[in-house]
C-alpha cells in the first residue's frame, strides 16, 4: 500500500522535476519488491513451458 502511494506521488512529482519524480518513483518499485513465488512449472525446460508440455502444479490454500 505504501509502496503504491509512494509511486502515485513519484508520478504526481515527475511533471515538475522529472529527475526527482522517477526516483521516487524506482524507490516505491524497489520497497515493493517481491514476494516469495510459488514454484509452479517445477524444473521445466523453457520450450516445455511455451508449448503447454508440462504440467502446472498447483496450491491451494485452506484459510
Amino acid at each position: 500500500m505504501l509502496a503504491g502511494a509512494l509511486a502515485l506521488v513519484g508520478l504526481n512529482v515527475t511533471v515538475v522535476n522529472p529527475s526527482v519524480g522517477l526516483t521516487i518513483t524506482l524507490v516505491a518499485v524497489y520497497l515493493n519488491g517481491k514476494g516469495k513465488r510459488e514454484d509452479v512449472f517445477g524444473d521445466a525446460p523453457l520450450i516445455k513451458r511455451v508449448f503447454g508440455e508440462t504440467i502446472v502444479r498447483k496450491h491451494i490454500n485452506h484459510r
